[in-house]
């Protein structure tokens, strides 16, 4: 992101700085020539031509009373439900039963109940949180666990038991509009706002909708026609691969709610337990870097900085996600490598797959060359507070049987992965056919850029 900022501030600086030297010049020839006069200063560089905008007024309006909406709303409940697809095969999503109040400094109080599904992994849930979005109203949680017999009261950090419970059920099923504390952000500032003629009904109610497109997105947003309050959201994202995620409120009610609606009872027979937060003055340290953190601080995937393009890859133990051992760096010397790290916790792993797949396939009708790359996609991050091992390589081969035919899977320990310098997921690292770093992408490339480094990396 650095570098990226750092080419378009040259960009822009190059001709700016050229444009004073030459004024520069212009004034000191024209200081010689005509002393007497004056000197006019240097006229500013042109600006760059605005990009082409289309606000519509009404749509404009309409968003701005929706906004309005939201926040004069300080109690919601009702029925939510989402769907996110678009990646192939693979349908993420949920409903819930929700009441969602507002409180102080706009920290919110929510109760949910309901189920969410995620990579055909299903998972109910019924749980209150509340707190946030600040230090100063940290969130804390109330979930029953049906299995253990416990109400269980915790905090929300990313060592506890809620965090993966939240990850996977409230931002899975509440619309944007609910947990953000600026709603339509994007769409505020999209290009093209235009309203769509005549009304569509959301759960028996007619509404008006919004259409906000952006360079990289386009937003639908139902806004109900008597009262302005959002009660759809979808928003498609890319190009080529597209991602919808859709959003719906349904059932609902603005009545005050009480304490007693927003909070869990204790089942006859089940333990009730309050989980401590972190102690803020323990530390924890990444593996093998020397560097303590205070408890309760997100880390990345990888803590080690990335390898410098050149460097030879160092030895680690890969293995099949039988157990098996496998060195792909010894089977395949002398060839270019591809290893495309993910985990099974981020659905857009499996686009990863889809970009090795066709980065590795050669063109059709053409036999495969016998000094092809060998493509590997290797899962890491299976070591999780949150989910057990066994369900995370569980999830794993169920992410692969939706991609037949992609790379050969290998499982890698976080630890290990940290020594290659993954930082994040999903990412691809490229190793040249003399067992140096040809090429690191620290995010998911496109497979012309898979290829385009390999083909760079058989000839280093």
């Amino acid at each position: 992101m650095q570098h990226t900022a750092s080419r378009v501030f040259t960009r822009y600086c190059a001709p700016l700085h050229a444009a004073l030297c030459l004024s520069a010049l212009s004034l000191t020839a024209s200081a010689c020539a005509a002393p007497a006069q004056a000197t006019q200063p240097p006229q500013a560089p042109a600006q760059a031509p605005a990009v082409a905008q289309n606000i519509e007024p009404e749509a404009k309006r309409l968003l701005d009373a929706a906004l309005s909406a939201l926040a004069s709303t300080a109690s919601v409940s009702g029925r939510a439900t989402s769907t996110t697809n678009g990646i192939e095969g693979v349908e993420l999503g949920g409903s819930a039963q929700f009441r969602h109040r507002k409180g102080e400094n706009a920290a919110a109080t929510t109760f949910l109940k309901g189920n969410v599904t995620l990579v055909r992994q299903e998972s109910t849930f019924e749980y209150v949180v509340s707190g946030g979005p600040s230090p100063r109203a940290p969130e804390t949680v109330t979930f029953i666990d049906h299995a253990g017999k416990r109400v269980v009261t915790g905090p929300t950090s990313v060592r506890s038991e809620g965090a993966r419970l939240l990850g996977t059920s409230r931002r899975a099923v509440l619309p944007p509009f609910l947990t953000d504390t600026k709603p339509f952000v994007s769409e505020q500032n999209a290009p093209e706002l235009t309203l769509e003629p005549g009304t569509e009904r959301v759960g028996g109610v007619a509404c008006r909708v919004i259409n906000a497109k952006l360079p990289r997105s386009q937003s639908r947003i139902w806004v109900g026609q008597d009262d302005n309050y959002p009660r759809r959201y979808v928003r498609v994202t890319g190009q080529q691969t597209t991602l919808t995620q859709s959003y719906e409120l349904t059932e609902l009610s603005f009545e005050p709610l009480a304490d007693a609606q927003l909070t869990i009872a204790v089942p006859a027979g089940y333990q009730s337990i309050t989980q401590e937060a972190p102690d803020p003055a323990a530390t924890v340290g990444r593996p093998g870097d020397g560097v303590q953190r205070p408890l309760g601080v997100p880390v990345s995937v990888g803590g080690a900085d990335p390898l410098a393009v050149g460097t030879k890859v160092p030895a680690v133990a890969f293995t099949t996600l039988a157990g098996e051992p496998a060195d792909p760096l010894t089977e395949h010397a002398g060839k270019p490598i591809v290893l495309g790290f993910w985990s099974p916790q981020i659905a857009q792993s499996l686009l990863l797959f889809d970009r090795l797949k066709q980065a590795s396939t050669p063109p059709e009708g053409a036999p495969a060359a016998p000094d092809a790359a060998a493509f590997y996609n290797v899962v890491t991050n299976i070591e999780s507070v949150n989910t057990s091992r066994d369900a995370a390589l569980q999830r794993a081969r169920q992410m692969l049987e939706l991609r037949p035919g992609t790379p050969k899977a290998l499982l890698l320990e976080r630890s290990l992965a940290q020594r290659l310098g993954v930082r994040g997921l999903p990412a691809v690292m490229v190793i040249d056919a003399r067992g140096n770093l040809a090429k690191f992408f620290p995010s998911l490339p496109s497979a012309e850029a898979i290829k385009e480094a390999v083909a760079a990396a058989a000839n280093p």
